[in-house]
């Protein structure tokens, strides 16, 4: 095997930053609400989907975002069971 087909099974390296961009971007939030949430701007925002979308070789976002999930790189929603009482869906139902 070469050098570079090694190279190209190995997962890429994500900031923090560019990390926590993509979990919030995956979880369905709007540029403008992850620059709120991580409190910087829009534009570096983009720049932080940007990088990643490029460092996955993806064609667009969502592809960014269903590669990094698929290699683990950012974790999906959590996804809770009947049986638990501490969900979104806990509250007083009529």
């Amino acid at each position: 095997m070469t050098t570079f087909a090694k190279a190209d099974r190995r997962k890429p390296r994500l900031t923090a930053r560019e990390i926590e961009a993509m979990t919030w971007t995956a979880r369905g939030k709007t540029g403008g609400e992850v620059a709120t949430i991580m409190n910087i701007k829009e534009d570096t925002v983009r720049a932080h989907v940007e990088n990643v979308r490029q460092k996955l070789k993806a064609s667009n976002k969502t592809h960014a975002v269903a590669l990094a999930l698929a290699q683990k790189l950012i974790a999906p929603e959590p996804i809770w069971t009947s049986g638990e009482t501490n969900t979104p869906f806990s509250g007083n139902r009529r």
